[in-house]
């Protein structure tokens, strides 16, 4: 036994060594600590994958080196290993493909309601019973947000919460007690530094926003900023709905005095060439501003105020009003009515035709017309008669010309939208195309031409891809000089005629009455 005992001087055996002992031993360690063992006690060699025994415990240097074999390591270890900063395992690659990862919100709650929820035309709906509240998400700390609860075939999502039984809905709804129909908490919450939550995935896939959003920016100075690279339209929309519903609605619910619909502000756009709003529908413009505040109606205006057509209509009256007081003038006098006679008298009344390649039959369908020509009422009233420049609609051939455009690519999507047929709505798959624009990636260098890299590898960025194409040339013919007429000179000028023949009549009765 003293050979046997001798393998345990330092509380140690011989790795893979069994040993059997028919006496009570008692072992003392150098370290002072002590083993007895009993009658048929069996101890085994260092603890391996197969063999149960005695085994050293690793420190937190070893535990996060992670090449030892022999020693175990405990949850103090294990801390130690995770707090310590670096690659994930240490050994992750620089690439690699990962499945995505996929969230499903929770089950809809369908039963287990037992009261009912109450809203008078507000987004304040009260439960009856607490514990319904709580299968909408109610925790005295932390109340779950975003759950669509549905009630009266209505449904609505949980924005905040008052109290234990008191919640807040994204918009107003009439519930007097009616019962609950099911409540689904969001697939996920977006929650800030400090816990609270600013965001959240409904179950049914929209996702609401407490704070600012920004699109290609980490600025928003409002709640939705979206910027893009140049060359490139900053927003799209494109409209499956029906028949009667808007590809956008923009609704200011603000009841106040200086409450806004839409406000435009383009401040690098200040050329009559520039387009501040451009409004077309089957290819057809309807309404345009351009950068000049210049407004056309049906075509693109030429002046400060254009209309396609030669139909205008007020409720009532067939004059414009403008402002007439008085004190708003000076100099004021009775006019020379002999000076109206000879002027009327001067201006040839003419008959015409309207060009047309200048006024299309919307524009005018009355292509024939009684008027004046402005040369010859230009030595009479010249400030009535001001020149412009009228650029004329008619597209001339002129040859062929080279430009730069963004390549693209015509796609065949699957969409799908609800019609109703028969009373009833049914989903329908439909092919359509669209214009996919073109991009190519291309390295990022700094101004010596040197490529940037970002952890390794070249900095990417995503360019227009330009290709040069050969488009028709066309040009349209322009009358720098072209004049107006301003018919209100005339007009007044006709009045006087007529005071003037009233007392010339007046005048003739006079004398024939005598």
């Amino acid at each position: 036994m003293a050979a046997q005992q001798g393998y345990f001087d330092t509380l140690k055996s011989v790795a893979g060594k069994v040993f059997t002992y028919l006496a009570s031993i008692k072992l003392t360690g150098t370290d002072g600590k002590t083993l007895t063992v009993s009658d048929n006690t069996t101890l085994a060699g260092p603890a391996s994958e197969t063999i149960a025994g005695p085994i050293e415990i690793a420190t937190n240097a070893e535990a996060i080196a992670g090449t030892d074999t022999e020693r175990a390591t405990t949850s103090a270890n294990l801390t130690a290993r995770l707090a310590e900063p670096g690659a994930i395992g240490k050994t992750t690659p620089s690439e690699g493909q990962f499945s995505p990862v996929i969230s499903r919100g929770p089950a809809a709650v369908t039963s287990g309601f037992t009261g009912t929820v109450t809203a008078a035309a507000s987004t304040t709906v009260t439960f009856s019973v607490a514990a319904d509240a709580v299968l909408a998400g109610y925790h005295a700390t932390s109340p779950i947000l975003g759950t669509t609860l549905i009630s009266n075939a209505l449904t609505r999502y949980i924005v905040s919460w008052n109290s234990a039984t008191e919640c807040v809905v994204d918009s107003a709804v009439t519930w007097e007690g009616t019962a609950i129909t099911s409540t689904q908490f969001p697939v996920a919450v977006f929650v800030n530094s400090s816990g609270v939550a600013k965001g959240w995935m409904l179950a049914s896939g929209n996702v609401y926003f407490v704070d600012k959003v920004g699109i290609g920016t980490t600025v928003q100075a409002v709640q939705l900023q979206v910027e893009s690279a140049a060359n490139v339209p900053t927003v799209k929309v494109i409209s499956l709905s029906g028949n009667h519903d808007a590809a956008m609605t923009i609704e200011n619910q603000n009841a106040g005095t200086y409450s806004s619909g839409l406000t435009i502000d383009l401040p690098n756009i200040a050329h009559a060439n520039g387009r501040l709003l451009d409004v077309s529908s089957n290819g057809v413009r309807r309404f345009f501003v351009g950068g000049d505040g210049s407004v056309g109606i049906g075509m693109t205006p030429t002046v400060q105020f254009e209309l396609s057509g030669s139909i205008g209509q007020k409720a009532s009256g067939t004059t414009w009003s403008n402002p007439s007081d008085s004190r708003l003038k000076k100099d004021i006098k009775l006019a020379d009515l002999n000076r109206c006679w000879e002027i009327v008298k001067s201006i040839p009344l003419k008959r015409y035709t309207l060009r047309d390649d200048v006024f299309g039959a919307k524009q005018a369908e009355d292509r024939s017309k009684l008027g004046w020509i402005a040369e010859d009422v230009k030595p009479f009233f010249a400030k009535a008669t001001p020149m412009v420049t009228f650029t004329l609609p008619t597209e001339i051939p002129d040859g062929e010309a080279e430009c730069q455009e963004q390549d693209f690519e015509i796609m065949k999507v699957e969409t799908s939208v609800i019609e109703i047929i028969d009373g009833k709505p049914v989903l329908i798959k439909k092919m359509e195309k669209r214009k996919e624009m073109l991009f190519s990636d291309v390295e990022v260098k700094d101004e010596q031409g040197n490529v940037l890299f970002a952890n390794g590898k070249p900095l990417i960025h995503r360019v227009p891809r330009m290709v040069t194409k050969t488009r028709p040339k066309f040009r349209r013919e322009v009358i720098e000089d072209c004049l107006t007429l301003d018919a209100d000179q005339i007009y007044a000028a006709m009045y006087g005629c007529i005071q003037l023949l009233m007392e010339k009549v007046e005048l003739l009765e006079s004398k024939t009455t005598k």
